[in-house]
C-alpha cells in the first residue's frame, strides 16, 4: 500500500484548525503541505516525463509549460511552497515566514489547494 500524500495536508489543516501556538508544530505542518504537494505532484510527473527527480527540477517543469498557463502558475506556488518549506525547516529567524506562523500556515495550505486545483492533481 502506498502512503496518500494528502495526509501530509490534512495534518497541516488539523494543525491549522487547532490553532496551535507551538512553533515547532506549526513549523512541521509548513514543511508537510510542501512535501503533500511536491509529492503527489513528483509521482505524476516522473511517472510520465522524463524529470529528474530534484525538487528543483519538478518546479522548472511546471514554471516552463509555456502552452499551459495553469501550470506555470503551479509551479510559481510550488516554488513558493519550496521556499516556505526551507526556511521553516532550516531557520530560526522567522522574518522570512511573517510575524504570525498561524497566517503563514493558513496560506500555504490554500496554496496547495490552489496548486492541486491548477494542476488537477
Amino acid at each position: 500500500m502506498n502512503f496518500d500524500w494528502s495526509d501530509y495536508l490534512n495534518y497541516s489543516e488539523s494543525v491549522s484548525q487547532k490553532n496551535s501556538v507551538i512553533e515547532s508544530e506549526i513549523r512541521s505542518a509548513i514543511s508537510r503541505v510542501y512535501y503533500s504537494v511536491h509529492n503527489t505532484a513528483a509521482e505524476s510527473i516522473f511517472k510520465t516525463n522524463k524529470v529528474k527527480k530534484q525538487h528543483s527540477d519538478l518546479i522548472t517543469h511546471y514554471k516552463s509549460d509555456k502552452s499551459n498557463v495553469s501550470n506555470q502558475e503551479a509551479g510559481k506556488i510550488l516554488s513558493g511552497l519550496r521556499f516556505d518549506r526551507i526556511n521553516s525547516d532550516y531557520y530560526s529567524d522567522t522574518s522570512k515566514l511573517g510575524s504570525n506562523l498561524g497566517k503563514k500556515l493558513e496560506s500555504v495550505i490554500l496554496q496547495a489547494k490552489e496548486f492541486k486545483r491548477l494542476t488537477g492533481l
